[in-house]
């Protein structure tokens, strides 16, 4: 029997699961491959191993399980029954295809993309939608998918990142230079007129307006490799800038990501922290959304207002 109710699908990035090589090996040979069309030079896993072995296994996966458990649960008091939440990774089991050709296999006929990314990109939050709808037929309707996108100014994801920008200032005091952060893109998003940099200003403004910051930037981090140009300013410049200026402490917030992955637990909380070190400076930064509370209402929101709209 066809499902009457609409299947959720809660994409992430991905990870390795493990420490092991293997699972290190294929994360990066997943992402290579997709973007590149190769496997991945030794160098490459050597470094990405290196990171893994200095942080650990990134919570990415039992941040975004929880996220779509808690959401089945906010789901369900609107309307019982009505949806149905899976997840899947873009780089890591579970695949976004195989979940998707899953829902199609399952039945359903509606579907509902959410990608865990606050920032429209094509590069981004339309790579996650166009991975599923293509994965589950969709040339020939057999899943009619709508997407959940850009909730960089919801008043309840504000509120999330106030209350965390707030937290970090009462524990390391309110002088700090609050420095937003988001993943950098290749700067041809900007001839596509992309709204990935202009939503990312927009919140940052936002936040920094509602947590009455008198000092604040923003710069993007964690580019990838490859001979493309970057979006820039990257954190250590815009932190060199500040200490040239006669600043010497700085709240990093990563407002673009929602889990310590990677790009947190080992671009800032070691690589970045290291280079203010050695310049002098203090560097701390918020606690990360993971399975928030106000992060699961925000995405149940969104959710319900994408099914209610034809």
């Amino acid at each position: 029997m066809t499902p009457t109710a609409t299947a959720i699908l809660v994409t992430a990035y991905g990870s390795a699961p493990t420490l092991s090589d293997d699972d290190v090996y294929g994360y990066l040979r997943h992402i290579i491959r997709f973007y590149r069309g190769v496997d991945p030079e030794p160098d490459l896993f050597d470094d990405l191993k290196h990171r893994f072995s200095t942080v650990g296994v990134s919570p990415i996966y039992s941040a975004t399980e929880s996220v779509a458990r808690n959401l089945q649960g906010k789901l369900d008091t609107v309307d019982p029954g009505a949806y149905q939440v899976r997840f899947a990774m873009k780089h890591s089991p579970p695949h976004i295809e195989d979940v998707a050709r899953e829902i199609t296999d399952d039945g359903f006929t509606s579907a509902i993309s959410v990608p865990l990314a606050p920032f429209r990109s094509r590069l981004s939050t339309g790579g996650y939608h166009k991975l599923a709808a293509e994965s589950s037929g969709g040339g020939n309707a057999r899943v009619s998918w709508k997407y959940v996108d850009g909730w960089h100014l919801d008043d309840t994801f504000l509120e999330m990142w106030t209350r965390k920008i707030g937290d970090a200032l009462s524990r390391h005091g309110d002088d700090l230079v609050a420095i937003f952060t988001n993943h950098s893109l290749p700067v041809q998003v900007r001839d596509w007129g992309d709204p990935y940099e202009t939503d990312f200003q927009a919140t940052s403004a936002a936040l920094a307006e509602r947590c009455k910051l008198d000092h604040w930037g923003c710069a993007f981090q964690s580019k990838g490799g490859g001979e493309t140009d970057w979006l820039k300013p990257e954190l250590v410049d815009v932190l060199r800038d500040w200490g040239d200026r006669g600043y010497n402490r700085f709240l990093v917030v990563p407002v673009g990501f929602l889990t310590a992955h990677l790009e947190i637990s080992y671009d800032i909380d070691v690589v970045a922290s290291r280079v203010a070190e050695e310049m002098g400076l203090e560097l701390v930064r918020t606690d990360m959304p993971d399975d928030d509370p106000l992060l699961v209402k925000t995405l149940r929101d969104r959710v319900v207002e994408a099914a209610a709209n034809g």
